[in-house]
C-alpha cells in the first residue's frame, strides 16, 4: 500500500532502490576483499545472561565475524600470530556492514 502522496512514494522508492545497490556494492567488495585490516573487541560480560562473545571486523569492508578461540573463521588466517587492533565493541557495530558470521 502506498501513500497518496506521491512525493514521499517516489522517495522512499528511490531510498528503497539505494539501499539495494549499497547491498549489492558491499556483497561484491566483501566477496572480493582479503581483509587484511582487522579489528577486534573483547568479550561482554553479563550478570544475567550468556557472555557477548568477542568479535573482528575486517575495517576495509565491514566484514564481521564473532568467535571464542579458535572459533574464528574467515577473520583469523590474516591475524594468525598477530595481535589484531582492540577497538570497542560500539565502534564494532558503528562499522560492521553487510555480511555477519556467528557461531
Amino acid at each position: 500500500m502506498k501513500l497518496t502522496n506521491e512525493s514521499i512514494n517516489d522517495k522512499i522508492l528511490k531510498l528503497n532502490e539505494a539501499q539495494k545497490e549499497l547491498e549489492r556494492t558491499v556483497e561484491s567488495v566483501q566477496s572480493t576483499c582479503g581483509h587484511d585490516n582487522v579489528a577486534e573487541c573483547d568479550y561482554k560480560p553479563s550478570e544475567y545472561f550468556n557472555a557477548l562473545p568477542p568479535m573482528r571486523v575486517c575495517l576495509d569492508c565491514g566484514l564481521s565475524e564473532e568467535g571464542w578461540g579458535c572459533g574464528f573463521r574467515v577473520l583469523r588466517e590474516k591475524i594468525a600470530g598477530l595481535q589484531p587492533r582492540r577497538i570497542s565493541r560500539e565502534d564494532l557495530y558503528s562499522i560492521r556492514c553487510g555480511q555477519y558470521i556467528s557461531q
